[in-house]
């Protein structure tokens, strides 16, 4: 791992902490969940340590930001307070870390969901389980007295994470359970559209309510993590055959092979954009503000089709979503009616302040939306291309065949 500059930076830190006189660690901020003291962050040299080891990809795909900050400042810290101790050494404390990888299972709550199978395997990693009091004990062997077990019921994704710090298992699987809720909104959406669903990461919606994430690791040891957070509705969506069905025919397969890349930190960048339009989607879904929802809804669009900084962006959206979603002239020209009316909207939104979406507009966005996602899930010729680069390539052929 190339951390050559940690040395030289540290002992630069430290020398203008110095120079400054008594260190106090009497006032902190907050960064990413950790506590920095102030007078670390307001040093400019610092801060540019500090980014770096956040890019870093070795440590950002095993470490959670937790880990790596906090790691930081303890080794400024022991600098600071015996400058005698050999640096080389000191800095060596990340890749003793990285190599502490283990394999985790990570339970995290899901809401809102009633699940008939027992078990529903989402990708190789990924499954939401069905939990009572009874099988618990199952999946979490060592549950402490104080654990609310609650949290976790009915319905949990079950996930299978190699990584050296059970928090990074938990911010993935965080990240991961957003992906599978709005996915699951994406599907009911094209199958039933309940306004009121109620399947939810906890923590992330319009309940007030606390989310809590469990792991055991291969030693069978648990640990957990709070995150607070507002959320909520009360329509569950029930995962029966006929769902299952559905959620075939409208992607899950493509879905969960992205989500195992995910995992595997081999997503590539049209395949991010796939995750993060569904992301919009789902998040525009329980969006009570409807200008907000017409700009998510635009910008799970504008995620699939973009593909450089230098095409006009209303006829690249325009056009593009008229050839994906249409095969006739007509039809081809009614979508890029609509799409040039419908940015037109976003731009106002955006540069002029407008604050009123005419509830039709919403739906036809909303509708030309899921289709265009469900289009990079299921179509042979979408499903061929994985790279930006190669969509832009694709499109430029369409145009000019």
């Amino acid at each position: 791992m190339n951390l050559s500059f940690l040395k030289q930076d540290i002992v630069k830190i430290c020398k203008e902490l110095n120079e400054l006189g008594e260190v106090s660690f009497k006032h902190s901020i907050q960064y990413d969940g950790v506590y920095i003291p102030k007078v670390f962050f307001n040093n400019a040299t610092y801060q540019s340590t500090l980014e770096k080891l956040m890019k870093n990809e070795e440590l950002s795909k095993l470490l959670s930001n937790t880990m790596i900050v906090g790691t930081f400042n303890k080794l400024i810290k022991k600098q600071l307070n015996n400058s005698s101790i050999p640096l080389t050494e000191t800095v060596k404390e990340f890749d003793k870390l990285l190599d502490n990888i283990k394999t985790y299972k990570v339970y995290v709550p899901l809401k809102g969901i009633e699940l008939f199978p027992d078990n529903l395997k989402i990708s190789e990693k990924v499954k939401i389980i069905k939990l009572d009091n009874q099988n618990i004990n199952e999946y979490l062997p060592y549950l402490d007295q104080d654990d609310d077990i609650n949290l976790l019921l009915p319905t949990a994704l079950e996930l299978e994470i190699s990584t050296a710090d059970f928090e990074k298992a938990m911010e993935l699987s965080i990240d991961i359970g957003k992906y599978v809720v709005n996915f699951l909104r994406l599907v009911d959406y094209n199958c039933w559209d309940e306004e009121n669903l109620s399947v939810r990461l906890p923590g992330y919606g319009s309940i007030k309510e606390g989310l809590r994430v469990y792991t055991v690791d291969s030693e069978k040891r648990n640990a957990t993590l709070s995150v607070q957070n507002k959320n909520g509705d009360n329509e569950f969506l029930e995962l029966d055959k006929t769902t299952l069905e559905d959620m075939d025919r409208l992607g899950s397969n493509m879905f969960g092979k992205l989500i195992d890349n995910y995992l595997e930190f081999q997503l590539l960048d049209l395949e991010q954009s796939i995750l993060r339009s569904i992301i919009w989607f789902g998040e525009s879904k329980v969006e009570v503000d409807n200008v907000a929802r017409f700009i998510k809804l635009m910008l799970s669009i504008e995620c699939l089709f973009n593909t450089n900084n230098s095409d006009p962006i209303t006829a690249t959206l325009r056009d593009r979503m008229a050839f994906t979603l249409a095969n006739t002239k007509e039809e081809r020209m009614d979508i890029a009616k609509k799409m040039n009316d419908l940015y037109s909207l976003r731009s106002k939104i955006v540069h002029h302040g407008n604050s009123r979406i005419k509830l039709l507009d919403l739906l036809n966005l909303e509708n030309l939306a899921a289709d265009a996602i469900v289009q990079f899930l299921t179509n042979e010729k979408l499903l061929e291309i994985k790279t930006k680069k190669e969509l832009q390539q694709y499109f430029e052929e369409l145009k000019y065949t």
